[in-house]
């Protein structure tokens, strides 16, 4: 039976696309590199989706939190402590 992947392909998707369009308007802003063809500014944006959604589902997944364990009941201050008055 082949293994499920779990991941958020969408979630990284669109973050891929904010980073190509963040990388893009740096490039473009900053005079970094210029091209007249717009079709290249697309290629980086492209890349950028690519690589979201890469990442949503291959990269680190959080971790299951871990339900509440039972309540630690702590007693009267220096109870139980090695020489400690016995309790009345």
């Amino acid at each position: 039976m082949a293994k499920t992947r779990k991941g958020h392909p969408v979630k990284g998707a669109i973050a891929g696309l904010l980073l190509g369009l963040s990388v893009s308007l740096f490039l473009l802003i900053f005079s970094l590199w210029v091209v007249k063809n717009l079709e290249w500014y697309a290629i980086v944006v492209g890349a950028g989706v690519v690589v979201g959604i890469l990442w949503g589902l291959y990269g680190p997944r959080r971790r299951r939190k871990r339900p509440a364990g039972p309540p630690v009941v702590v007693g009267p201050r220096g109870a139980g402590s090695p020489g400690a008055p016995p309790p009345v």
